[in-house]
């Protein structure tokens, strides 16, 4: 499987905004009062380690529920971020299979059945612009297309043995359109032609996925309630003040989860479900055969060709196999290279 860095920087930009709004939610509601000058009564020589500990802690411990009653200002974006990083992972765990994680087979033949898209998409289940420079690859092997220095030029607008997603981009060509394409529309069109090819299947029990995830959930919110409210009855027969400090500190935590968990619950269900309603495929056996072929190919590609140092105009020595190095997303040369000619 193609590694995607997008939800990685998705990850990052998003945290940061909340570490951002938080410091500045926390500095508004209260730190910008607080007086240096305050902490020169406390002579720090003369107080004993456990003091030192204690003191260390309660400021520790006003920090921490501060920032935490300051991210209830930004708490419905951590509850989306959750709810859809949760969901988003149940929906590709149920698509993704062990040897797209790990495969140690190698596979050299072409797969001359299947469109370079429609194999992408029984791949990752993903169509980027990859998907479409592989297509215009394979359009010229064909003899449709010639794509130039500075220009794709159209050589013949035949149709015949040609999948609907190749014809899309051929009209595109014809129509000195490539600029517009709309990539979920081109996504559709490419899951429909996978779906005609036998490779994959709708996906069973996802109402049944959903109620198993409420019922958890139920289980879990129960079991923390349960433990938030024996805590005070903790504190009140505690010792010593780190250990209330530290038993405030697992309080608030607990807390923030009650609060937070239904909202995140709702956003988890609403979103898997839509996924699925969107694009509720996965693949049946032969579309399992195809990606473990893919899987293995990749492997050869990457162990023994060298392929991602080849360049376009190698296209008719490598033929298929620069076209698959682009979809396995081998060989970023050629992408570059192509899709600046359509930009």
């Amino acid at each position: 499987m193609k590694k995607i860095k997008f939800n990685q920087i998705l990850d990052l930009v998003f945290w940061s905004i909340i570490i951002i709004m938080t410091f500045i939610e926390l500095y508004n509601g209260g730190l910008k009062n607080i007086n240096i000058s305050d902490f020169q009564i406390i002579n720090f020589q003369e107080i004993t380690a456990p003091q030192y500990i204690t003191i260390v802690l309660s400021i520790f411990f006003v920090i921490l529920v501060s920032a935490i009653f300051s991210m209830f200002r930004v708490f419905y974006l951590t509850i989306i971020y959750f709810g859809i990083k949760i969901a988003n992972k149940k929906y590709n765990k149920e698509r993704i299979e062990k040897v797209d994680l790990k495969n140690d087979n190698y596979y050299r033949d072409i797969l001359p059945k299947y469109s370079p898209a429609v194999l992408s998409y029984v791949d990752d289940f993903k169509i980027n612009k990859e998907d479409i420079v592989a297509t215009l690859l394979m359009l010229e092997l064909k003899g449709k297309i010639k794509i130039k220095d500075d220009s794709i030029v159209l050589l013949d607008d035949t149709i015949e043995n040609l999948e609907e997603n190749e014809i899309y981009i051929l009209n595109k060509v014809k129509e000195n359109n490539l600029k517009d394409i709309n990539i979920l529309e081109y996504a559709s069109i490419v899951r429909n032609d996978a779906l005609k090819k036998g490779l994959l299947q709708e996906k069973q029990g996802v109402k049944k996925n959903i109620k198993r995830r409420i019922i958890i959930n139920i289980i879990i919110y129960l079991f923390v309630l349960i433990v938030f409210s024996m805590i005070p009855n903790f504190l009140v027969i505690a010792s010593d003040s780190a250990t209330m400090i530290l038993g405030f500190i697992l309080l608030m935590i607990l807390f923030a989860f009650l609060v937070f968990m239904p909202y995140s619950t709702i956003v988890y269900i609403s979103h898997y479900k839509m996924l699925n309603t969107l694009d509720p495929y996965i693949r049946n056996d032969e579309g399992k055969m195809i990606n473990l072929k893919l899987e293995g190919l990749r492997k050869y590609l990457v162990d023994f060709s060298k392929i991602e140092e080849k360049t376009k105009e190698q296209l008719i020595l490598w033929e298929e196999y620069l076209v698959y190095s682009v979809i396995l997303g081998i060989n970023t040369k050629v992408i570059e290279e192509v899709y600046n000619k359509i930009k």
